[in-house]
C-alpha cells in the first residue's frame, strides 16, 4: 500500500542530522475508535492489563551551601 511504501522510503532519511525512524501504530488511536464507534474507555496509565504503579516520592536534604554555608559530602544509597 501507499503507507508501507512511504514508510520504507522515509526510514533512515536524515532529518535534523539524525536518521528518521517510522513505524506503524500498534493500536488504534482513541480519536479513530470514537469516529468508527468502537471506543472503549481505558484506565488512565494502564498498559498490558496492569494497574499503573504509584509514583515514588524521594526526600532530598538541601545542602548547607544553598543557605550560604559550606556544604559537606554525603553518600547517597538506594533505600529499596
Amino acid at each position: 500500500s501507499n503507507a508501507a511504501l512511504a514508510m520504507k522510503t522515509l526510514n533512515g532519511f536524515p532529518f535534523l542530522d539524525k536518521p528518521l525512524r517510522v513505524a506503524f501504530a500498534r493500536t488504534k488511536s482513541d480519536v479513530v475508535a470514537r469516529a468508527d464507534g468502537t471506543f472503549k474507555p481505558r484506565r488512565r496509565g494502564a498498559k498490558n492489563g496492569q494497574a499503573p504503579k504509584p509514583k515514588r516520592r524521594v526526600t532530598v536534604n538541601v545542602p548547607k551551601a544553598a543557605e550560604g554555608e559550606e556544604a559537606e559530602e554525603v553518600e547517597m544509597s538506594d533505600a529499596d
